[in-house]
């Protein structure tokens, strides 16, 4: 039951007894990594850090800045119903480590849409994803999302807008 406590101790010991030597920055990389494990992503961006400021060029700080990076990677995804009347839906926003959410409504012919062999959206192609993406929306948006200083991955409900005309559009969002 007491293994990852265990492995931890066993860790900062060894970084405290190595802690001249490049070897230690792959050590902080696995005690990081244990970190991340249990949630505590705070101490595991912070030990990743250290190693990777420590020891830049040894294997074990390129390991500690790659999961630095990792912990530190931008996420946005939206969620919400597919029909919008009153009362207006909420659209459900999951992000980590961004502060703002920015949205298009596009609008697509819907006879053309059901003329297609599958009709769910996320049949979609890549190509007819670029092609819809590449039309001028009908509206755009953004929201500013409460900060994520723990890096840990948030939910946030935004106001659909009520002046959007009514028709067939694809909602697409972007923390960029």
């Amino acid at each position: 039951e007491d293994k990852n406590a265990r492995y931890k101790t066993a860790l900062e010991a060894f970084i405290g007894s190595q802690a001249d030597f490049d070897i230690s920055a792959l050590a902080m990389e696995r005690e990081g990594r244990v970190l991340q494990q249990e949630g505590d992503l705070v101490a595991a961006h912070e030990l990743a850090g250290r190693g990777a400021k420590l020891f830049p060029n040894s294997p074990g700080g390129k390991l500690c800045f790659n999961l630095a990076g990792e912990i530190e990677d931008k996420s946005a995804g939206i969620t919400t119903e597919r029909v919008w009347n009153a009362p207006w839906p909420k659209i459900t926003v999951r992000y980590k480590n961004v502060d703002a959410v920015y949205f298009r409504a596009i609008p697509v012919d819907w006879e053309m849409f059901l003329q297609r062999q599958y009709t769910r959206p996320e049949t979609l192609n890549e190509k007819e994803r670029r092609e819809i993406l590449d039309k001028t929306p009908a509206l755009t948006w953004s929201a500013t999302l409460p900060p994520t200083a723990d890096f840990k991955e948030k939910t946030f409900e935004v106001d659909a807008p009520e002046h959007l005309k009514p028709g067939f559009y694809f909602i697409a969002a972007s923390h960029d």
